[in-house]
C-alpha cells in the first residue's frame, strides 16, 4: 500500500490497544454481517478470485460507505474493521483524544467549504481505488458529508462513487440511553440548546455504556450505467441504504428492551427497571387476554 506502510496503526499491538480503549470507555458495538448473496460470486469473477469472498471480510471492496451520526463513528468502525483509511470532516480533528487517533489512522480531513480540499479528496479517493488490491485496507467514507440524527440517510455526495468501483455499505444504529447524534445541540425540558464538542465529549465520558449496532450489508456492485455516472451511482446506493436502515431500525426496535418494557423514551438498550416494566406489562396483557377470552365464552353460552 502507498499509505500505512510501517505505521503503528498496522501493528497488532495498536489495534488491540485501540479496542481496549474503546471497551474501557464503555463503547460496545455489536456487528452483524448480512449474507453476500449474488454479490459474492460477482466479486469473485470481477477480481479473478478462486473462491467467493467471505461475507465477514471487509477487505473485499476498495471502499466502505457508512451513514454518519457522530464523531465516534470513525473510531468504532476503525476498531471493528481493522483500521481502514478514513475520510471525515475537518472538525473531527479537534475532538479530544479521538482527533489524535484519527491523525494516526491517516484520515483524509475535508473542509466542507474549501473547493481545493474537495478536489484533493476526490483525487485521493480515485488514487486509492486505482491502486487498491484485494486484501488491502479499504477506504471508509461517510458519503452524507455531515452528521445526521441517524433516523434516515440523507443524499450522498458523489466522492465515494467517482471511481465506479464496488463499495461495502454499512449502517450504524446507536442503541444506548445517551444519543451521541447531538454533537451541536441537546434537548432539555422540551427545548433545544446549543452545545460544544467539549460538552459532547464530557457526556460521552460521563455515560458508562454506549451500545450500538453495526450492520454490514452485502457489497454493492455498480451497473455499467452507474460506473459511468457517479451521481446516479450515489443516488441508487443512498436509496438502497435508506431502505435497509428503515428495515434494520424496525428490526432492532421490535427486539429491544425499550419495546419489551413499553417505554416511550430513551434508547433501545436495557434501562434500569426495564425487567420489572416488561414483567408487569406481560402480566397485564395476560390478564386482559384472559378477560376477553372469558367474555367470548360467556357470550357463546
Amino acid at each position: 500500500e502507498t499509505l500505512g506502510t510501517g505505521k503503528a496503526i498496522d501493528s497488532t499491538v495498536f489495534r488491540a490497544g485501540f479496542t481496549a480503549w474503546m471497551w474501557s470507555n464503555g463503547i460496545f458495538p455489536k456487528v452483524q454481517y448480512e449474507p453476500s448473496g449474488d454479490a459474492g460470486p460477482a466479486l469473485a469473477a470481477l477480481y479473478g478470485l478462486p473462491n467467493e469472498p467471505a461475507a465477514n471480510d471487509t477487505r473485499i471492496t476498495p471502499v466502505i460507505v457508512s451513514n454518519h451520526i457522530c464523531y465516534l463513528d470513525g473510531l468504532v468502525l476503525a476498531a471493528v474493521f481493522g483500521s481502514p483509511k478514513i475520510v471525515a470532516m475537518a472538525g473531527a480533528r479537534k475532538t479530544p483524544i479521538a482527533g489524535k487517533i484519527m491523525e494516526e489512522m491517516e484520515v483524509i480531513f475535508v473542509e466542507r467549504g474549501d473547493k481545493n480540499s474537495r478536489q484533493a479528496t476526490l483525487d485521493a479517493i480515485s488514487s486509492h481505488c486505482d491502486s487498491w488490491q484485494q486484501g488491502q485496507r479499504p477506504l471508509l467514507i461517510f458519503p452524507e458529508g455531515t452528521t445526521t440524527n441517524g433516523e434516515g440517510v440523507i443524499p450522498f455526495k458523489k466522492g465515494a462513487f467517482v471511481a465506479g468501483k464496488p463499495v461495502r455499505p454499512v449502517l450504524i444504529v446507536y442503541t444506548g440511553q445517551f444519543d451521541p447524534a447531538t454533537t451541536t445541540f441537546v434537548e432539555a425540558n422540551g427545548r433545544t440548546q446549543e452545545t460544544s464538542d467539549a460538552e459532547w465529549g464530557m457526556q460521552i465520558m460521563g455515560h458508562f455504556v454506549h451500545s450500538l449496532h453495526v450492520r454490514v450489508l452485502p457489497p454493492y456492485i455498480p451497473s455499467a450505467e452507474e460506473q459511468s455516472d457517479a451521481e446516479l451511482y450515489a443516488q441508487n446506493c443512498q436509496a438502497y441504504m435508506a431502505d435497509a436502515l428503515a428495515r434494520v431500525r424496525a428490526e432492532l426496535t421490535q427486539n429491544s428492551w425499550k419495546e419489551a418494557a413499553g417505554r416511550e423514551r430513551g434508547g433501545l438498550g436495557y434501562r434500569f427497571g426495564d425487567f420489572t416494566r416488561m414483567t408487569v406489562r406481560r402480566v397485564k396483557q395476560s390478564v386482559e387476554s384472559f378477560a376477553v377470552g372469558s367474555c367470548v365464552t360467556r357470550d357463546r353460552r
